[in-house]
């Protein structure tokens, strides 16, 4: 397979960035979050919530893994992770059809409403 080599412009880097950027900005509020709700609500002592959160980080860390090298190994007509790019479209398209039912299911029971 012949290798194409690409340099990223600072436009593509900087976007990159942005992005990975707002992921992180976004998990370490809801990390520090969890760790208010764990010792303020709940009560429970800073060393069992701070040792809960990394247990709960680490069991992640190890199950994610393998979903990846799973998808990266599935190669199909449609190519690598077709298979997967499938299931989830037809997902999405199920949840967009849900949400259209109860639309209608809400708009009916406003229109039963007004008729008595």
């Amino acid at each position: 397979m012949a290798s194409t080599e690409h340099a990223l412009s600072v436009r593509e880097k900087l976007g990159y960035s942005l992005g990975d950027l707002a992921a992180n900005l976004i998990f370490q509020t809801l990390m520090t979050f969890l760790a208010f709700f764990y010792t303020d609500v709940y009560k429970v002592p800073p060393g069992a919530a701070s040792a809960i959160i990394f247990t709960g980080g680490m069991i992640g860390a190890f199950f994610r893994s393998r979903p990846s090298d799973m998808a990266w190994a599935t190669a199909t007509s449609s190519g690598v992770m077709g298979f997967f790019a499938a299931a989830s479209k037809a997902a999405l398209r199920a949840k967009i059809m849900a949400q259209k039912l109860r639309r209608v299911s809400r708009c009916c029971q406003s229109l039963r409403v007004m008729a008595f």
